[in-house]
Order: structure tokens, then C-alpha cells, then sequence
């Protein structure tokens, strides 16, 4: 354990200069806090990077244009002095920054350096894994989708002049988008349109390389800088004193620790400061939950059981709804996840686009009986309905087996159907096939938001032209209530229009809702002003400036 005892004596070092906290409670100017991540990040290029761990280290040295309140997953102004001017016609959306914002290295930051950020996600040269969150924009689709071996620079450069994206001048940024679309301001809060600068970047095609994303060249304008990098064991920042408003904690090391074993061992010997964790067993779930310095959040994820409803006997309503009205999430939570919460609607508690009095998938299993035997397959005879024997597919894990035979028990126990278990490689494709009738009938499933908006569960997952629908569903009232709901500018009126949605998305049920993705971390308890999200994609993610250590 070397490197915990390395870690544990630069806690022990850090100066012990106080002021009073936030609440009058001393805090230290000059302490540093030591948190983990579970594997070395393929990239921190803020245009390529994906993956939420990759985004999370970004976000220690970017900022963008605008922000999360962790309390409601709100929007607020970021770099941007407030959120967006929107044009009668809800294409155009004009950014204007704060004055006076400069680099880490005391440099300017101009409209110019997020407009360039910004062509260069759309970019195909740049082969960004999130690019398609920007496809609103004007020409940003059409330019991305080109193949860069194929196409000449004169053909790239035409592309790019008509990507609708403008530095007005030094502090006003305007977008275009091709149709209204009122959930792009999300895309503008994350870590995907940080400023890069076009002097720190390599030109094409050397910029597809990592070399500029060390710290000599990795120049931002959030909370912290970037200043030492040590591939497999740490990456450390830096309290950026040019940050709007400076963050509290001088430093803020994030070691790579690949086994949650060992990264709890480290935080039990005070060696991290906040660390997430899973239950062992039924004992150590409950002992987590006795702890004081366990922190629950809910997760941006959603479980359900896929029906395929182009297949018998899913293609009957009353059938789906009836298997979904059979099952106690609450024993799923409490046997098999350990962690999570038991959901009956597709979007998380306290994210946008919940509906709250959505109990349509609720267990009732005299009611799921009745709507069995009024399907036009009526009642099991022998565990049938009708002559199709039911199959579900699973790809192979522990998690995917305990699930899938639980649900398998609990639709004999309460509707009397005998159901196959079918696991297959863990690398089978199961539930991506473009022709609906060539997948199973039932399959697990889930989706994480790529943003906190209703747009991107409702639409983006189950419209009926969806490139990520794998249910095979179609149904045009549900489309013309999401369909409105994206375009409309009144924040309550899209509110209430997803609502709407997601009651005839649960009586329609595609899918079967299991649960809600949750977040347990413990937290040492002298680090104070942390705030937790649904959204967050590390501890503390949208308060990382006002995290701080009691003076001890």
C-alpha cells in the first residue's frame, strides 16, 4: 500500500491556513482533496471525448457556455452571462459571454474560441463519440457524416462555412439551428463544446493524436489546471486563480484505481476523500446504510424489459401491460440490484420529464391478470398464450441472470406463463437489429440520458422513426405529443406535454420499467460544500469550486 501512504502524507502536509466557510465553519485555503477514478482515460480531448469518466476530468479545466443547479438539474449561465436569446422562430440561439473571462494563463477567451470548439466537434476529422448531440445545428450533421479519406480540403472547408455557427464579435456567440429544436441548450452545458484553443490544438491530421492534452498545452477556463499527469496512477489539478470565482480546495488529485476493492480499503485509511461503492452482499448493504457518510443519489439510468411488439403475443397491448403490472420492483431493488431505486415510469425521479402520477406499470397482479384474459390471447392454457412459445434473451452476466430469472419466477407466480431463459455471449448483439421481427421477444435494456431533458428519453428513444428504438414501437399520439413538446419554448408546457407522453408510453408499454440507477458514495466528513446530481458524472461534478476541508 505505498502509494495510499504517498497520498495520505500529502493530506497530512497541506497548509493550514483557514478563513470561515460558508456556514462560519473554518475551512482550509490550502487543502487538497483526493478522490478516484477506475481506469486511465482514452483521451481528455473535450471534442472527442465520451464517456463519462473522460468528461468528468474535462470538467476539472473547462467550462462551457452554460451549467447545471445540481438541486434541479436547471439550467444557469456558465461562461455565458445568461442563458440564450431565442429567435421568433426558435432556429437562432445568441450567447453572449461574461466580460473580462481569460485562460488559465491569463489569456482571452472570445466568442471566436468556443465557435471554433464548436466546428471543430462537428468536424468528421475530429471522429468525436458525441458529435451527435450538435446535428441541430445547421450543417453540422451533413459535414460530420463525410469521410475524411474521401473528400478534398476545398470540400471540408465549403462544409464548414456552412455549419451555422458565428462569433458576432468578441463576446456574442449565435447558433442556427436547421428546425426548432428547444432542447439544444442542453448540449450547450456539456463538456463537449469546452473552449479549446485553435493554437493549442495540432492541425488535422496530427490533432487525432493526444500529445496536446498534457499540461503544458491542456489551457482551460474552469476551476482548475491541469499540472501533473502520471499514466496509470494520477492525475493532479490545480486551483485556477483566474477562475470567475476561484475554487476553494488548492488541489484536487484524482488516483486511478482500477479495483472498487481497493479504492474502498484506501478511503477506510483516509487516504480518499470520497469514493463510490457497491453493496457486497445483503449485510454490507445494509451496514452502508447505516453510515453516516453514505451519500444516495439517483442516477441518469433507466432498466426495462424490451418487448418486441411486432412479435406475438407482444404485439397485444393488454399482453405487454399485463407482464409489466406483474412484477414487484421493490423485491428486484431490495434482492438483486442492492442498489437503485424500483421505478413503474421510464424518466428518473426529479429529472426533467418525470411524471411523477405515472402509476400505469404499478405491481398489481389482479389487475394484470384481467388484462391478460382480455388480450386477444386470453388466459395461459398449459403456460402458453396462444401457440408461441415465450423466449427471453439475455446477453451473459451476473447482474442480466439474477434479473431475468427473477422476472421469469414472478410472471409464473402471478400470471401462470412459462417463460424460456435464453443467455447467449455477452458480445451478441442482441436487441440491435434494424428488422423488429428478427429480434427476441423480450430482452433486457436500458438508457442513460445523454443530457437532463425529456427530449432525450422520449424522443430520442421511443419515437417511432428512432435509430436506438429496439421495441419496434409505433404510436402517432405519442409522437404528436413529443413532437410538440420539442419545439415548444415554455419550459412548463413541455413539462406537461412529456408528462402527458409518458402515460401513453407506460399503457402502451413497450417495455416494462424496472428501475432507476443510484449513486452511493461515501464521503470523509470534514470535506463539506458538495452537491450531488442525477447527472453527475463524478462526486460532487456541478459544485467542484465549492467543495471544501474543515480545518482540522
Amino acid at each position: 500500500m505505498r502509494l495510499w501512504s504517498g497520498l495520505l502524507g500529502c493530506l497530512l502536509v497541506a497548509g493550514c491556513a483557514s478563513v470561515p466557510g460558508p456556514r462560519g465553519e473554518p475551512w482550509l485555503t490550502d487543502s487538497e482533496i483526493v478522490t478516484s477514478i477506475s481506469s486511465e482515460p482514452e483521451t481528455i480531448d473535450p471534442q472527442k471525448a465520451s464517456f463519462v469518466s473522460e468528461a468528468s476530468l474535462v470538467s476539472m479545466v473547462f467550462e462551457p457556455l452554460l451549467t447545471y443547479d445540481p438541486g434541479g438539474l436547471q439550467l444557469q449561465p456558465a461562461a455565458a452571462r445568461a442563458l440564450p436569446d431565442v429567435s421568433p422562430d426558435g432556429r437562432v440561439y445568441t450567447y453572449r459571454l461574461r466580460p473580462g473571462l481569460v485562460y488559465s494563463d491569463g489569456a482571452p477567451l472570445t466568442a471566436a474560441d468556443f465557435a471554433f470548439a464548436w466546428l471543430r466537434l462537428c468536424d468528421p476529422r475530429t471522429r468525436g463519440g458525441s458529435s451527435f448531440v450538435a446535428y441541430p445545428i445547421a450543417g453540422c450533421e451533413a459535414w460530420n457524416q463525410l469521410d475524411p479519406q474521401k473528400e478534398s480540403v476545398d470540400r471540408h472547408d465549403a462544409m464548414r462555412r456552412a455549419v451555422g455557427i458565428r462569433a458576432v464579435d468578441l463576446l456574442t456567440l449565435e447558433f442556427t439551428l436547421t428546425k426548432p429544436a428547444a432542447h439544444f441548450p442542453q448540449a450547450t452545458a456539456l463538456w463537449i463544446g469546452a473552449p479549446v484553443r485553435s493554437r493549442d490544438v495540432p492541425a488535422w491530421p496530427t490533432w487525432n493524436g493526444q500529445e496536446w492534452t498534457v499540461p503544458a498545452t491542456y489551457i482551460g477556463n474552469g476551476p482548475f489546471r491541469l499540472v501533473e499527469w502520471k499514466h496509470s496512477e494520477r492525475l493532479v489539478f490545480e486551483r485556477n486563480e483566474r477562475y470567475r470565482a476561484p475554487a476553494r480546495a488548492r488541489k484536487w488529485t484524482k488516483v486511478i484505481i482500477t479495483e472498487p476493492a481497493v479504492a474502498r480499503t484506501a478511503y477506510e485509511h483516509r487516504e480518499l476523500d470520497a469514493v463510490r461503492v457497491t453493496p457486497r452482499d445483503d449485510t454490507d448493504r445494509e451496514a452502508l446504510l447505516a453510515r453516516p457518510d453514505l451519500v444516495r443519489s439517483l442516477g441518469p439510468c433507466t432498466t426495462y424489459i424490451g418487448f418486441n411488439t411486432q412479435r406475438a403475443p407482444f404485439d397485444d397491448p393488454l399482453v405487454r401491460l399485463a407482464f409489466a403490472k406483474s412484477l414487484d420492483r421493490e423485491e428486484m431493488v431490495r434482492t438483486i440490484d442492492r442498489t437503485g431505486r424500483a421505478a413503474v415510469s421510464l424518466v428518473p425521479h426529479l429529472q426533467p420529464g418525470h411524471a411523477h402520477e405515472d402509476r400505469t406499470q404499478a405491481f398489481d397482479p389482479a389487475e394484470a391478470q384481467r388484462l391478460l384474459a382480455a388480450s386477444k390471447y386470453g388466459a395461459p392454457v398449459s403456460g402458453q398464450l396462444g401457440a408461441a412459445p415465450l423466449t427471453f434473451t439475455v446477453r451473459q452476466s451476473p447482474i442480466n441472470a439474477a434479473r431475468t430469472k427473477w422476472a421469469i419466477a414472478q410472471w409464473k407466480a402471478f400470471l401462470g406463463v412459462d417463460v424460456r431463459y435464453d443467455p447467449i455471449d455477452a458480445s451478441a448483439h442482441v436487441g440491435w437489429r434494424r428488422v423488429a421481427q428478427d429480434q427476441p421477444q423480450l430482452y433486457l435494456l436500458g438508457w442513460c440520458e445523454d443530457f437532463p431533458d425529456g427530449q432525450n428519453w422520449y424522443s430520442t428513444l421511443f419515437r417511432s422513426d428512432s435509430t436506438v428504438t429496439r421495441t419496434g414501437f409505433s404510436n402517432a399520439a405519442f409522437d404528436a405529443v413529443i413532437d410538440r413538446a420539442d419545439v415548444t419554448g415554455d419550459p412548463t408546457e413541455r413539462e406537461r406535454l412529456y408528462q402527458s407522453a409518458s402515460f401513453i408510453l407506460s399503457r402502451s408499454a413497450p417495455g416494462a420499467i424496472l428501475g432507476w440507477s443510484e449513486v452511493w458514495t461515501l464521503v470523509r466528513p470534514d470535506v463539506r460544500g458538495h452537491q450531488v446530481s442525477s447527472f453527475d458524472w463524478d462526486f460532487a461534478q456541478f459544485s467542484l469550486s465549492t467543495v471544501y476541508r474543515l480545518a482540522r
